[in-house]
């Protein structure tokens, strides 16, 4: 690989663990794991906004250690 290749690919590496920590953190409310199968929209909905509101509670939170 070309070193513009592995600086890309690093890059690249760095931005998906960021988002898939992102997402195992809003999963950590175990109902949105399951999100695909509820049926109503609005539930669905209004779970993706308690979700991530959760986790970035939890990640801001000055009680972190």
């Amino acid at each position: 690989m070309s070193r513009l290749q592995k600086l890309v690919n690093q890059s690249t590496s760095t931005r998906r663990v960021v988002v898939e920590h992102a997402i195992w953190g809003i999963k950590r409310l175990h109902c949105l794991g399951y999100l695909l199968r509820l049926q109503g929209g609005a539930i669905r909905d209004a779970l993706m906004l308690v979700g991530p509101g959760l986790h970035n509670l939890r990640v801001n939170s000055p009680l972190r250690h």
